[in-house]
């Protein structure tokens, strides 16, 4: 029983946009960073452009290069288009059918699990549960801020779980939801475009101390510093920390990690994610299963080639020396 690690292509998702990485370009750095799992979100790096459609070429060109880079197929990111049209939403059963296409990609692929963003209603991952039994791909809801572990969302999401007496569904919690101060990479911006270090640094102080946003920005306007770029860091509307400890009576129901950060330091430690703590807890439990690098910090800029653009490889690579630290760690 183990902890592995791998990488969400999603990590890389601004050199993809300019074509600077492809998918045989991500297994390539996955594997030089002696990971193995793979990430990805079907439709963001389709292998054909009529996703979730495959040829059997296709297949077997994956295959060849999973076995090429010593790659395993962790996690496929399922997605469902309620408003796919301007008159109406899609019935549950129709949002169901797209789950159903994207088990059968995922099983085409080799992915053992797929991820069921947040907001998906229950009853949709119910009537997909038989394709997924068929299939042999589970379903796992992901559990992302704002959402928490013990929320009612989650608690409504298991019961559903339990009452199908099915083993294919369980949880994907994101490492988002265990963030404890501002964003890493909102507050490198706020720092590259002028704001006052002392400023930020406060901001993010007191977001860790559990300050109120409202009376952070009080006094920030007190004092003359309501700038945009102090107001945006104070923002806890995808902030609810949890504490690790709350992960130990859902071992059996944890399907896979989102290893979501923001930035790393130099030192190879994360601005604002608790990683350290989850990693020992994780440890304790004995959880066996992968967590996939999810570095989102290039949302700052989106691939627009700034001068303060991050290194999107240089971040995972620092994030995996953070993670077999935290592994080695006794």
């Amino acid at each position: 029983m183990a902890i592995k690690l791998g990488v969400s292509l999603y990590s890389y998702q601004s050199l993809f946009l300019r074509k600077l990485i492809d998918i045989e370009g991500g297994m390539r750095e996955i594997h030089k960073l002696g990971a193995t799992g793979l990430q990805m979100l079907g439709e963001e790096t389709p292998l054909r452009p009529q996703y979730p459609k495959l040829l059997q070429k296709d297949i077997d060109w994956w295959k060849d290069l999973c076995a090429k880079y010593e790659i395993v197929p962790t996690c496929l990111d399922a997605e469902t288009y309620p408003t796919l049209y301007n008159n109406r939403y899609l019935t549950a059963r129709e949002q169901a059918d797209q789950l159903e296409a994207d088990l059968k990609y995922a099983h085409d692929l080799g992915f053992t699990v797929i991820r069921v963003l947040c907001g998906v209603d229950p009853e949709v991952v119910r009537l997909a549960i038989p394709a997924a039994e068929y299939y042999g791909v589970k379903m796992g809801l992901e559990v992302h801020p704002p959402l928490a572990l013990d929320c009612f969302a989650v608690r409504r999401f298991l019961e559903m779980a339990d009452e199908s007496g099915t083993n294919m569904l369980g949880l994907i919690p994101d490492f988002g939801i265990f963030r404890q101060g501002a964003e890493g990479h909102t507050m490198y911006y706020a720092k590259v475009m002028g704001a006052d270090p002392d400023v930020v640094e406060w901001i993010n102080d007191c977001m860790i101390a559990g300050i109120p946003v409202a009376e952070i920005r009080e006094e920030l306007c007190a004092h003359g510093c309501d700038h945009p770029l102090y107001m945006r860091l104070a923002n806890d509307f995808m902030k609810r920390y949890q504490e690790p400890e709350k992960l130990r009576p859902l071992k059996d129901k944890i399907l896979h990690f989102h290893g979501k950060f923001w930035r790393m330091r130099e030192d190879c430690t994360e601005v604002s994610v608790n990683y350290p703590e989850v990693f020992k807890v994780l440890k304790e439990m004995d959880w066996d299963g992968y967590i996939c690098s999810e570095f989102e910090g290039q949302r700052a800029y989106m691939g627009q080639a700034c001068p303060y653009e991050e290194d999107e490889i240089e971040q995972v690579r620092r994030h995996h020396v953070m993670m077999n630290r935290l592994i080695a760690e006794a």
